[in-house]
């Protein structure tokens, strides 16, 4: 929808537009926001755009979409039901004075479009239903005879737009309820359509080079893959050339299988991103493509979009670089655990000696191609929490991932492909970070001097931040300040025009590395295929879709990232329900005058949230302390405490 309203501002014609377009016009002509006919354009006093509502006055602005101009205010009478980010068409209001104002005529798109519910027994005539993170009552057009044989705490998925129930997904008080609560939010199944299983079937099961001829055939290059030990589908395989000092970067040929307008392409764009549980992933392809096909699975032949760049021994800058179509065979697959063992015993077995005598130098090597990227770059030192689960889905144990000389030989090999692929165009798909603004570094500048650090300001703000890290460096809080700078700094997205990375120090970046659990980087590879095989048609097709699709990819990764922490908040608070009344120690994460005090769980049980409310004492930011449990909301996900002296 938000394509086609983007095709009205500037005006469309009706032989530009699909069936479902024009289907999706109909309520706009009946509303007189639009004239029927031959080509259709907003009439003058209508705006497209997203809703942005300020929480302490219920006002809300219209940013608008497709033009240059001010943000329009929208009085909290003039909503007409419309929330946070949905997209709507508003009527200007040329009556107010001041700030322009309109007021919503049509909600175009809800930025959430269903939501989840736990169901109430107050008694056997009445049943109520609450939101399940508000706690706030619902009222749904369900009728009480059909929601009267369902359990108590039953929690289901809801029409944000009708109010009716739409799903039912268990029981509040079971663990396995907690990823379908998760994914309802976002609206994704874990399982594909008929159609898309038989769209991927068709393609069988391995892959027989002899009907690839004009591929390269590298099956007798040693490429191995290095993966978390969980991993089930591996994107990304790589051999070092020493001695003409050639890296290969070999990534899964996913456009080979996912074509444009299947049915697999379309559910992989709607999903955007693979997203990880746990102890589980709901992929973004079938597993057929994705852990099979298309994954570079140890001694079997796969398909392959593949860089061979060529380093300078001296300065190890990029002296050229090739991007060919190949067939490859992964003769090894290995953890990190496994290789940082090889690497720290240095001791090799006898059967991996053919890999670590590429992979020995080539660490080395990307030691110094690291260290010579952070001199425009960061290294920000945050932690992964990862959570240990028994087979009833309960938390057992948490664990700190750290990035080891394994983990960094793979970033940089795959740091050096992306930067390759971004060079093929102008515009694109980027994978764009800003530098912060003035406003960013103010508030971040305030949170430091709270905890001993005096940020010395730079016209470089690389510099600062710099100096900011070794600071925190003595007073052993590098970790956490990371964790600020890295707060105060914009989120990196995806964009169609290159705006550089200022997190890596790149001028120009993209991802190709993930086309198996990325929708970004199967775009790219369709792109660049393009570029290199001279297909105008499909270049020109791809680069007028990419405005509308690079905003639409960062929009679901956010989505992701918000699904992924919403279940581990579940996992959590089931957790603290166990142990209300005990003791842990914390360390204070956030703290604002006159709200709760958040820590975060130290130990074998890490990173939980505790909500703790102000009181005689006074505790400041990364201050140690010990926190009693006193509450386990488990619809909400919040957790409550009390601070132990």
């Amino acid at each position: 929808m938000k394509e086609l309203l983007l095709k009205l501002v500037e005006g469309v014609s009706k032989n530009d537009l699909t069936k479902e377009e024009l289907k999706q016009l109909k309520p706009l002509i009946q509303k007189h926001i639009i004239k029927d006919g031959k080509f259709f354009k907003f009439n003058s006093d209508y705006r497209a755009g997203k809703v942005e509502i300020i929480k302490s006055s219920g006002v809300g602005f219209l940013v608008q979409m497709g033009v240059a101009g001010k943000d329009l205010v929208i009085e909290k009478r003039d909503l007409n039901g419309a929330r946070q980010d949905d997209i709507v068409v508003a009527r200007r209001d040329f009556k107010k004075r001041g700030r322009p104002g309109c007021v919503v005529e049509f909600i175009a798109q809800r930025a959430v479009e269903f939501n989840v519910c736990y169901l109430s027994n107050q008694s056997d005539e009445r049943i109520e239903a609450y939101d399940l993170k508000s706690g706030e009552r619902i009222h749904l057009k369900t009728k009480q005879k059909a929601m009267r044989p369902l359990p108590d705490l039953t929690v289901v998925k809801v029409d944000n737009v009708q109010q009716d129930i739409v799903d039912v997904l268990g029981v509040l008080t079971d663990p396995a309820v907690d990823e379908k609560i998760a994914l309802a939010y976002a609206n994704r199944e874990e399982g594909f359509t008929d159609r898309i299983l038989k769209e991927v079937k068709s393609y069988g099961n391995d892959v027989d080079k002899k009907l690839y001829p004009n591929r390269k055939d590298i099956t007798d290059l040693p490429l191995i893959t290095i993966d978390p030990t969980t991993a089930k589908d591996f994107d990304d395989a790589i051999y070092f050339d020493e001695k003409n000092y050639e890296l290969y970067v070999a990534i899964a040929d996913v456009t080979s299988y996912v074509h444009p307008f299947t049915a697999t392409d379309d559910e992989a764009r709607k999903r955007g991103f693979t997203i990880y549980f746990p102890h589980k992933s709901i992929p973004m392809l079938p597993r057929e493509l994705s852990e099979n096909l298309c994954s570079l699975n140890p001694k079997v032949d796969r398909l392959s979009f593949v860089f061979k760049i060529k380093l300078n021994k001296e300065t190890l800058e990029i002296q050229k670089y090739d991007l060919f179509e190949a067939v490859i065979n992964s003769k090894r697959r290995f953890n990190y655990d496994e290789v940082d063992a090889i690497f720290n015993a240095n001791s090799v077995p006898a059967s991996d000696k053919p890999f670590f005598d590429f992979l020995t130098p080539l660490s080395e090597i990307t030691e110094r191609i690291r260290a010579k990227r952070l001199e425009g770059g960061f290294d920000f030192r945050n932690v992964e929490i990862r959570m240990m689960m028994d087979k009833e889905l309960n938390l057992v144990s948490t664990f700190k991932e750290e990035q080891t000389l394994s983990h960094r030989v793979i970033e940089e090999c795959m740091l050096l492909a992306n930067r390759c692929a971004a060079s093929y165009f102008n515009e694109g798909i980027f994978r764009t970070h800003e530098a912060p603004d003035a406003k960013s570094i103010r508030q971040l500048s305030e949170s430091l001097t709270q905890i001993g650090i005096e940020p010395h300001f730079h016209e470089n703000i690389h510099d600062m931040i710099l100096d900011v890290q070794a600071q925190a460096d003595k007073l052993d809080l590098k970790e956490q300040v990371d964790a600020l700078i890295i707060r105060s700094l914009k989120r990196a997205e995806y964009n169609y025009l290159n705006r550089g990375h200022f997190g890596l120090g790149f001028t120009n970046y993209t991802h190709f590395t993930s086309p198996i659990r990325r929708y970004s980087d199967l775009i790219l590879h369709r792109l660049l295929k393009a570029i290199i095989y001279r297909d105008g048609k499909m270049e020109r097709y791809i680069l007028s879709q990419l405005p509308f699709l690079t905003e639409d990819i960062s929009s679901l990764e956010r989505k992701t990232t918000k699904i992924e922490w919403d279940y581990e908040d579940r996992v959590y608070v089931r957790w603290a329900e166990k142990h209300l009344d005990e003791t842990f120690d914390a360390t204070v994460a956030d703290v604002q005058t006159g709200k709760d005090t958040i820590v975060k769980l130290d130990g074998e049980i890490a990173g939980a949230r505790v909500f703790v409310r102000p009181g005689k004492l006074e505790y400041s930011l990364f201050d140690k302390v010990k926190v009693r449990l006193t509450k386990a909301n488990i619809a909400t996900t919040r957790i409550s405490g009390e601070f132990v002296v």
